[in-house]
């Protein structure tokens, strides 16, 4: 029974409810995913999650008979403590779960509302933990609810028509710090999703020079030829920081890779000419102390999803809408796992009784190879099935009390027709 006894749950943190240091902290980046999964079910014993992991979310799904075991796991793998970990935590259960990851994949919940990243971000979230072996029967089923419930929203309703990306924000707040694109340069750090998504959006100005930077030259080549532009290594950017009017970054790195002594260098030689600094990254890859240095404009993925909110009218009627779509999928769901459920107890019943048949079986015909009386034989036989099957139901019946025994007995009569 113990498959009945688990629930699905998400123990995670979002931009709604943990500052930016905070989600830096407990981020998975995607090259230490399978390490995660190990560590994981070595701690738990949990053996079915998808560890979703973005700039401005950290959500895990899990199967289990509660969420604690992975709170005290995050907290000890992440090293952060429990009272900071639950001051920030959210804990969603069962069909709410499907509602809540349907509203994630379909954007309702980004700090963008509509935005289509999370999509593919949670796809490939999906990947890793099939990947690990990680996917099983009820998180598939969820995800690929979730899924198709996200695609039905998009193309049903009118939510992603009112997204306003951070890289379209981004280029709103370049146009109020310098007057003159043609002159500006732009230096990429990274070559992820999102350094290619302000690639695609900064490539339509016309700006004098971009510049991607990378650990890995090949993917800084390719976006550099794909947006016209140049590429260098990434462990030369601090030398020639002082180039660049605008810098754009977003590496996995779990520690800052560019400091407030390079920015200080870098004003010093540009005589103090403004820079705009956007750290899209979790954990962040700015020093925390270059935002308070004169001529310095930094932004976090946090300040840009607060310019996005000012710059969006949310629209009742699409999120209505979408939420209508995800609460059908959500009830469609709900029968699936009660008809499941049902399916997997019936299973055991059937199971139940196959081996005591088996078992009493064996030993009628090991009597019956060493001589016995067949009729007696096939009578203790007989006895011995009355006895397994209907003896622990009798003995349980005459223990209930109340309304449990009620209950018992019409179920009783129900199964069995013995009214009839």
């Amino acid at each position: 029974m113990e498959s009945h006894k688990k629930n699905i749950y998400v123990v995670g943190l979002n931009h709604d409810t943990a500052p930016l240091d905070i989600r830096g902290r407990v981020a998975f980046d995607n090259s230490g995913l399978v390490t995660a999964y190990q560590h994981l079910k070595a701690s738990t014993g949990i053996g079915e999650a998808v560890i979703l992991s973005t700039c401005n979310r950290t959500e895990l799904y899990f199967c289990w008979p509660e969420p604690s075991a992975v709170v005290n796991w995050m907290s000890e793998f992440k090293g952060v403590s429990l009272e900071v970990l639950r001051a920030h935590l959210y804990v969603i259960s069962n069909s709410d779960v499907l509602s809540h990851a349907a509203a994630v994949a379909s954007g309702i919940k980004s700090m963008v509302l509509g935005e289509t990243q999370i999509f593919g971000q949670m796809k490939a979230a999906y990947h890793y933990s099939e990947e690990s072996n990680f996917v099983g029967r009820i998180i598939r089923k969820v995800f690929q609810s979730a899924f198709s419930l996200a695609k039905q929203v998009r193309t049903d309703t009118e939510i992603g028509k009112h997204s306003i990306s951070t890289a379209a924000v981004s280029l709103k707040a370049v146009d109020r710090i310098f007057s003159d694109e043609s002159k500006l340069s732009v230096l990429f750090v990274g070559a992820g999703e999102m350094i290619d998504l302000f690639g695609q959006h900064f490539s339509t100005r016309k700006f004098n020079r971009i510049t991607f930077a990378n650990r890995t030259s090949k993917r800084a080549l390719e976006l550099a030829n794909k947006y016209g532009g140049d590429s260098i290594n990434l462990a030369d950017i601090g030398g020639i920081l002082e180039a660049y009017d605008i810098v754009v970054s977003c590496t996995s790195s779990l520690v800052p890779i560019m400091g407030k002594g390079a920015f200080e260098r870098a004003l010093h030689i540009r005589k103090h000419r403004p820079m705009a600094v956007f750290d899209l990254a979790v954990p962040c890859d700015v020093e925390q102390g270059v935002g308070s240095l004169n001529d310095i404009f930094l932004f976090t993925i946090d300040d840009l999803g607060e310019l996005v909110r000012e710059g969006i009218g949310v629209r009742k009627a699409a999120v209505e809408a979408a939420n209508k779509i995800i609460l059908r999928g959500v009830r469609n769901f709900d029968d699936w796992t009660e008809s499941d459920g049902l399916v997997q107890i019936v299973k055991m019943f059937r199971g139940h009784g196959s081996k005591i048949v088996e078992y009493e079986l064996d030993k009628a015909l090991l009597a019956l190879r060493r001589g016995e009386n067949p009729e007696q034989v096939l009578r203790n036989l007989s006895n011995a099935l009355e006895q397994k099957f209907l003896d622990r139901p009798s003995r349980v019946l005459n223990k209930s009390r109340g309304d449990q025994r009620r209950l018992l007995s019409e179920a009783l009569v129900r199964l069995f027709d013995l009214d009839s």
